[in-house]
């Protein structure tokens, strides 16, 4: 009976949910992850200029940096006409705590990697004060400006919001990335967080279509222009080498890179895709991915430095390797993942969270 009823809670939740979002989800974890073999692992520094495996893990290194764009574009999008929940942010930060401190307890006490001090140890308690996670830092204070932006959508008319979201984006992705005057620090901040959060609530309540000649386009084009801008991203790290001399503008604010991750977002949130028992747990435990990975002693010890022998091997099997290697951690992840959620349910840590909301709706009520 118990399993029963798992079942059909299952399937009532796929029915409320994105199955295209939910893929996008699982596609740009994976993303992050082969972000993090290239650049922690040292593929991308450590590939002869201009050779083929240079070509080829910038292609990749492309065709991922939107990941984190997606990831707030879709929080966006998600989270847009539903109730801001504290219990769900309560949640999270619980979920990064115990990953944060419990693996840098076990690197203390087996001395793995090096000397754990108690100060890592202390910074670790706090992962949103130490920005152990800068994503994290910056989503969380995202996530208390959500009912506003939803309310400022609410507010203005589609003309309105639209001039507003080209307002910005032009700020941040053409003024800020020549000079970062309003402190957008390249996309590693709440404050960029907050317009692909705007944009992608936009696209809820309003869609976005791009059209010729009066037409539709359809879908399957957007993954095109993915993929061109992913490319031309190439060519302009070519053009700031040769022409302009300058280093790599690996940013999320550069706008191929905005591009690039609009528009597979755009073709996901347009996919007709249904959600499924799989593809919902893939979802679920997708965060935990970048937590896990991103955990600064694993990131030590399973990605600084450990790649570079991918570079003696032909491109297409360093290629195969890369992709690889994020499915078996995105594997590795999801089991670890499901672990921590059965231990969290052994010791009720929903009941804790749900006396939190409903103290926390008691206290509004009250200001109202």
């Amino acid at each position: 009976m118990g399993y029963f009823m798992k079942e059909l809670s299952n399937q009532l939740v796929c029915e409320k949910r994105h199955g295209g979002i939910d893929l996008l989800k699982v596609l740009a974890m994976l993303m992050v992850v082969m972000l993090h073999v290239n650049g922690h692992g040292g593929l991308l520094s450590g590939a002869s200029l201009y050779s083929v495996h240079w070509f080829l893990i910038n292609v990749i290194e492309f065709l991922c940096i939107g990941a984190v764009n997606i990831f707030a574009l879709a929080s966006g999008y998600v989270n847009y006409g539903r109730k801001v929940k504290v219990k769900n942010i309560l949640t999270l930060w619980l979920q990064v705590f115990f990953y944060s401190f419990f693996i840098t307890l076990i690197f203390y006490f087996t001395n793995w990697q090096g000397k754990v001090s108690l100060l890592d140890i202390l910074k670790s308690a706090f992962p949103v004060a130490s920005e152990r996670y800068w994503f994290f830092s910056a989503y969380f204070l995202l996530f208390f400006t959500m009912p506003i932006l939803n309310i400022v959508l609410d507010k203005l008319s589609k003309k309105q919001a639209l001039l507003g979201i080209g307002i910005f984006l032009v700020l941040c992705t053409v003024i800020g990335y020549v000079y970062d005057a309003f402190n957008i620090e390249d996309g590693y901040s709440a404050v960029w967080l907050m317009v692909l959060y705007f944009i992608g609530a936009y696209v809820k309540k309003y869609g976005f279509s791009i059209s010729i000649k009066g037409k539709e386009i359809k879908p399957i084009l957007y993954l095109v222009f993915y993929f061109v801008c992913s490319l031309l991203s190439v060519a302009c790290v070519v053009f700031r080498k040769e022409i302009l001399n300058k280093p790599e503008g690996y940013t999320y604010t550069f706008i191929l890179h905005f591009l690039s991750a609009l528009f597979i977002f755009l073709f996901f949130s347009k996919a007709n895709i249904k959600c499924s028992k799989l593809l919902l747990n893939l979802s679920k435990v997708s965060f935990s991915v970048y937590i896990i990975t991103e955990q600064p002693f694993i990131r030590s010890a399973l990605f600084t430095g450990k790649y570079v022998g991918l570079l003696n091997y032909n491109p297409l099997i360093t290629v195969l390797a890369i992709l690889l290697i994020a499915v078996v951690m995105y594997l590795a992840c999801f089991i670890i993942e499901n672990l921590r959620l059965f231990l969290f349910k052994l010791i009720k840590v929903d009941k804790f969270t749900g006396f939190v909301q409903k103290k926390t709706d008691g206290f509004i009520e009250k200001l109202k």
